[in-house]
């Protein structure tokens, strides 16, 4: 009896002590991992990168018609403001013109056009007698019965009044021309010139005000018309993938559209991508925001960014390994030195240095480098257990 009650007591220690140790084991490994930096792992795969940029820009008219003055006056009624939508043939604005001051030129050049046609008269008389004595010392030449210097001076003197005539004829075109716009002038004063719009559209601009004395071909009004507009949006200077010919999408809260990139133009500090596009309700000065997207053509070895790191050598990415340790499996990290492509908001493209699609480090609770051994969050992703 005594024999079993000591056995049992021994039993009964063993099992205390085997407890014991599996609770210090338990312990002193959960002590260990606890003290590990905790990773969450990512493998490389092969995809395609997507470039996005949001950007945002006001709506301007594409087609803009440009009303000129047509003469020279004084602006009279102004029947439209800016921004109130007109139809063709509607009535824009007024002229009014200075009558005196255009009678007086017309007046002027009718008085030296008198004087020219005088003088040319006088100038042909004398003609006609100068050709009738050159013929003649024509003949006498002939005969030798004057001197080679009296032909001379015969002949010299018609051909100085022909040119002097030619002058005097030319003289008196030139204030044809000159009185034409004078005359065409009249003929306005005569009626009431009032200045209509060519097409339907809305005032954009007004350059003139009522009692205003303008200049001929002077700019007075401008029209937006049609259903096509033109919008700029500034774009991060780093953007490598807007490219004329593109097409984006625009949307506010009453409009979505497509347009087509027709030009990117680099600033120094950002660039400038114009965008048409049609629209039929669409109205110029609303804001859009302008969504830029594109795919690559090529697939590349991907990474999420905050996977790929740097230093002093370069970029490197942190790859986990897996061996067997005093706690059993465990694991730790092992620099891999590679080169980057290009990237998007998510992916960068790992041009070289990466051979065998192991897990990386996507991110760590606590400070982690090469050699370290590790908590994996996700070691099931990866390894089999």
């Amino acid at each position: 009896m005594k024999k079993m009650k000591t056995w049992m007591n021994k039993k009964m220690i063993g099992g205390v002590l085997l407890g014991v140790m599996f609770l210090l084991i338990f312990f002193s490994k959960t002590l260990y991992t606890w003290q590990l930096p905790e990773v969450t792992a990512v493998k490389p795969h092969n995809g395609k990168l997507s470039k996005v940029e949001v950007g945002y820009g006001t709506v301007q008219w594409a087609v803009v018609d440009s009303i000129y003055i047509p003469e020279e006056g004084t602006v009279g009624e102004i029947y439209v403001r800016e921004g109130e939508y007109v139809e063709a043939g509607q009535k824009l604005f007024s002229m009014e013109y200075d009558n005196d001051e255009n009678e007086w030129k017309l007046q002027e050049i009718e008085n030296n056009r008198k004087i020219l046609q005088t003088e040319l008269r006088e100038i042909e008389n004398k003609l006609e007698l100068a050709r009738q004595y050159f013929d003649a010392a024509k003949k006498l030449y002939e005969f030798d019965d004057i001197s080679t210097m009296d032909f001379n001076e015969a002949r010299k003197e018609a051909q100085s009044l022909e040119l002097e005539s030619e002058e005097k004829r030319l003289e008196i075109e030139k204030l044809a021309i000159l009185e034409e716009p004078y005359k065409k002038t009249q003929a306005i004063q005569h009626t009431e010139m009032v200045i209509t719009a060519p097409s339907d559209g809305m005032l954009i601009s007004s350059h003139i005000s009522r009692g205003k004395k303008v200049s001929k071909d002077s700019l007075a009004i401008t029209i937006g018309t049609g259903n096509e507009y033109i919008l700029e949006c500034p774009v991060s200077l780093t953007n490598n993938f807007v490219i004329t010919g593109d097409s984006c999408s625009l949307r506010n809260s009453s409009h979505q559209v497509k347009g087509v990139i027709t030009s990117v133009l680099p600033l120094e500090q950002q660039k400038i991508v114009s965008i048409r596009f049609t629209a039929d309700q669409v109205t110029a000065g609303e804001t859009f925001e302008v969504l830029f997207q594109k795919q690559s053509e090529t697939s590349y070895i991907l990474v999420p960014n905050a996977a790929v790191c740097q230093d002093g050598n370069g970029y490197y990415l942190k790859q986990l390994k897996r061996r067997d340790g005093i706690m059993g499996k465990e694991y730790y990290l092992e620099r891999i030195d590679v080169y980057i492509g290009d990237s998007d908001s998510n992916h960068t493209a790992i041009a070289s240095g990466v051979t065998f699609f192991e897990p990386v480090v996507l991110s760590s609770n606590k400070t982690a480098v090469t050699k370290d051994v590790v908590l994996l969050k996700n070691a099931g992703d990866f390894f089999e257990e």
